[in-house]
C-alpha cells in the first residue's frame, strides 16, 4: 500500500511537484493545497513541514484512520470521502478546520469534534452501517458545533429521530433525505427550536409520503425557504402556519353529546317513515334549532361557530350509525290523495305506464318541498329545545309544508 511522505508527494502530481532548481522543502512550506486523491494511500507519514497547509484532498484512498495531521492548524478543508474510515479522531489540532468531508465510510459515532468551533460545513452521508443500526451523535460535539455549524448532511444514515440536533441553532441547511424518520410530532419540535433552518431535505423518509405531514413541517418552520428541493414563498409558509393553528383549535374543541331520550326520540322517528321522507323531515327539524343557535353563539361572542358545526349524526338501534343529510329541495308529486317522495317518481310512473294500477290516470300535481341550507356532516350539537318542540317541529313540518291540498 501507499504511504503519504515528503518524498511521496514531490513525485505525485503536477500540482505538488516543486519547480525547477526549488528545494524540496521551500516548496512544501508553501503549498496551500495538497491533492492526494485517488492513490490508494493508507496511511499517512510525516508531512510537517506544510505549515501553510488549507486544503487537503484524500478522497478515494484506503485510510483507516486520521493520523499525522497534528501540524495543520490552519486547514480549512479537508476531503476524506470513500476510504475506510470507522471513527472520527485526530481533529484534535484542526482548529481552523471549516468543511470537513466524511461521506461514504463506516462512522458510526458523530465524536471527537469538541475543539472544531469553527466547523461551518459536516457532510457525514451514507455510512456503511450494519443492518439495524443508524448513526449517533455525541453530545459534547453537538454542543461544540451548536455556534458554528451552518451546513449538515446525514443523508442515508437509518436516522430514526432529529431529537440530538436541537442544540445546533445556527444551523441553515439539513439534508436527511433516505432515512427512517416517521414521528412528525418529534420532528416539529426539532424545527422549531432550529429557527435559522432555510433549507430542509427529507426525500424518501416515510414522514413525507403523507403530503399533510408537509404542510406541518412548513408550519412548525420559521424560515424555511426550500423544502425537499422546492422553492417556497413567504407567502405560502404564512398560509400554512395559520392553516395549523387553526387546525389546532378545532382539535382542542370538546364535542357535545346529545341527550339520550334526543337519540332514542330521533331514532324512532327513522324507523317510522320512508327513507327519503325521515332525510327531508329531520333535516327541517334541526335546520331552525341549528340557525338558533349560530345566533346564540355570535351574540354571546364566539364568532368562530358556524352552521356547519350544528349537523347532526348519531347512533342508533338499526346500525352504527344514522345520517341526516341536508337537501336543497326536493320535489314531490300527488297520486290517489297522497305525496310521493321525489326517489319514488320512477315507480310510479313505471307502474301506470304497465297497468299495475286499474285506478283511473290522475293530474300529477308537482309541489316542491321547503329549501334547506346544505349542512356539512360534523359533531352533534345538543340543543334542549330540540328535546320539548320535538312534536311541534314534527307536526309543522309534516302536516304544514309537506302534504299539499287538493
Amino acid at each position: 500500500m501507499v504511504r503519504v511522505t515528503l518524498q511521496y508527494i514531490s513525485r505525485k502530481g503536477s500540482q505538488n511537484a516543486p519547480k525547477h532548481g526549488k528545494d524540496l522543502k521551500e516548496h512544501a512550506r508553501r503549498l496551500t493545497h495538497l491533492y492526494l486523491n485517488d492513490q490508494y494511500i493508507d496511511s499517512i507519514g510525516d508531512i510537517s513541514v506544510c505549515q501553510n497547509l488549507k486544503v487537503l484532498f484524500l478522497q478515494n484512498n484506503q485510510l483507516l484512520k486520521i493520523e499525522g495531521l497534528d501540524f495543520a492548524s490552519q486547514l480549512t478543508h479537508l476531503y476524506l470521502q470513500r476510504n475506510k474510515l470507522n471513527k472520527i479522531e485526530g481533529f484534535e489540532r484542526l482548529v481552523s478546520l471549516q468543511k470537513l468531508y466524511l461521506g461514504n465510510n463506516s462512522i458510526s459515532v458523530v465524536e471527537g469534534l469538541e475543539n472544531q468551533s469553527c466547523l461551518q460545513e459536516l457532510h457525514i452521508e451514507h455510512q456503511s452501517l450494519c443492518p439495524g443500526e443508524e448513526i449517533i451523535f455525541d453530545p459534547r460535539s453537538i454542543a461544540a458545533l451548536g455556534q458554528s455549524l451552518q451546513v449538515l448532511n446525514i443523508q442515508g444514515n437509518n436516522i430514526t429521530s432529529l431529537e440530538d440536533l436541537v442544540g445546533l441553532e445556527k444551523m441553515r441547511t439539513l439534508l436527511v433525505a433516505s432515512n427512517n424518520l416517521s414521528d412528525i410530532t418529534k420532528i416539529q419540535a426539532v424545527l422549531s427550536a432550529i429557527p435559522s433552518l432555510i433549507e430542509l431535505d427529507m426525500r424518501d423518509n416515510p414522514v413525507v409520503q403523507d403530503y399533510k405531514n408537509c404542510n406541518r413541517i412548513l408550519a412548525s418552520s420559521h424560515n424555511l425557504r426550500v423544502l425537499n428541493e422546492k422553492q417556497i414563498s413567504m407567502r405560502t409558509l404564512d398560509f400554512m402556519k395559520k392553516f395549523e393553528e387553526h387546525e389546532q383549535r378545532v382539535k382542542a374543541r370538546q364535542p357535545i353529546q346529545a341527550p339520550a331520550d334526543l337519540i332514542n326520540s330521533i331514532s324512532e322517528l327513522a324507523s317510522n317513515l320512508p327513507e327519503a321522507l325521515a332525510k327531508d323531515v329531520t333535516s327541517s327539524i334541526f335546520m331552525g334549532t341549528a340557525l338558533r343557535n349560530v345566533k346564540e353563539n355570535i351574540g354571546n361572542g364566539h364568532q368562530n361557530s358556524s352552521a356547519s358545526e350544528m349537523a347532526l349524526s348519531t347512533p342508533f338501534e338499526g346500525g352504527p350509525f344514522f345520517h341526516f343529510p341536508a337537501f336543497k329541495s326536493s320535489t314531490c308529486l300527488q297520486y290517489d290523495g297522497h305525496t310521493i317522495p321525489k326517489p319514488f317518481h320512477r315507480q310510479l310512473i313505471l307502474g301506470t305506464q304497465l297497468g299495475h294500477r286499474q285506478q283511473p290516470p290522475r293530474k300529477l300535481k308537482p309541489t316542491t318541498m321547503p329549501k334547506c341550507d346544505k349542512l356539512s356532516s360534523a359533531v352533534i350539537v345538543a340543543n334542549s329545545d330540540i328535546t320539548q318542540n320535538l312534536k311541534g317541529a314534527l307536526k309543522q313540518t309534516i302536516c304544514g309544508d309537506m302534504v299539499s291540498t287538493k
